[in-house]
């Protein structure tokens, strides 16, 4: 592997006052031989015109909205890459994410993708939590094995992928609205091995109109299962007795909703 381009795929939707950040932090890598892909999802804000500014370095794609999967599909689609890495239009990458992410490609040939971990950040920048996974994590051959035991770092624009992995597990279901990312990294932690690079290289940032912020916590356990249980046959082939994990995904969001004050939800859930 020499020099591969890679493609960074960037969704948005009128995210006008945030995609600008998140583009200087793309074009800031200090592996220089990618390309820069953003899909918009159907933007009614000046997005447009902030991505312009950044023109002919960032190529532009207008889209009706239809979600992020179908979005992310969208720059799939385009991309030109050997590698392809997705960036969240309000998410900020440090200078050396792709660089040290093919690094771990060189060492572990035989991996389809390779993440790391990661902060949370808030709508100004500020640290809330760093890291946002605890350090020290080692993926073991399929991770979907930490997934379900809910130890694998898991941040969407952390991933770095092997375009050619999509001809053969399929992209982005696009009949799910949320956890689509999950249902991509099921497909790819059952079948192939994940690198990992054990360095915080991604800020996500958590703000008031974050999907994370206005789904409640306890949907997104259940959001979870819902897409795990989906693929309980494709997990059954690594993990013994998958359902036993599942039941824990059920008492995580009935523990949440308890402590969100939702009694009848977290009985129903338990």
């Amino acid at each position: 592997m020499k020099n591969p381009l890679v493609s960074v795929i960037i969704p948005t939707y009128n995210r006008s006052a945030l995609i600008g950040e998140s583009l200087k932090s793309a074009l800031g890598q200090s592996y220089k031989n990618i390309e820069i892909i953003v899909v918009d999802d159907g933007s009614t804000d000046n997005t447009r015109d902030v991505v312009a500014a950044f023109a002919p370095a960032v190529e532009y794609i207008y889209k009706p909205n239809s979600g992020p999967a179908a979005t992310r599909n969208v720059g799939i689609a385009k991309a030109r890459g050997e590698f392809v890495a997705f960036l969240d239009s309000d998410d900020l990458w440090e200078p050396a994410k792709i660089e040290k992410q093919l690094q771990c490609f060189e060492e572990n040939p035989q991996a389809a993708m390779v993440s790391s971990n990661f902060r949370y950040i808030d709508g100004k920048g500020r640290i809330i939590k760093d890291p946002g996974s605890e350090p020290g994590y080692q993926p073991s051959d399929f991770i979907i094995k930490d997934m379900l035991r809910v130890r694998f770092p898991f941040a969407t624009p952390a991933f770095l992928i092997k375009k050619e992995i999509f001809a053969k597990i399929g992209t982005f279901n696009e009949r799910l609205r949320i956890s689509e990312d999950l249902d991509l990294l099921i497909r790819i932690g059952t079948n192939y091995q994940v690198g990992y690079v054990d360095e915080v290289l991604v800020s996500v940032r958590m703000h008031d109109s974050h999907s994370m912020r206005e789904t409640p916590r306890y949907q997104i356990w259940l959001n979870s299962v819902t897409v795990y249980r989906s693929h309980e046959k494709l997990i059954s082939r690594v993990v013994d007795r998958p359902q036993q994990f599942f039941a824990n995904f059920y008492a995580l969001a009935g523990n949440s909703a308890l402590l969100s004050g939702k009694r009848l939800k977290a009985f129903e859930l338990y």
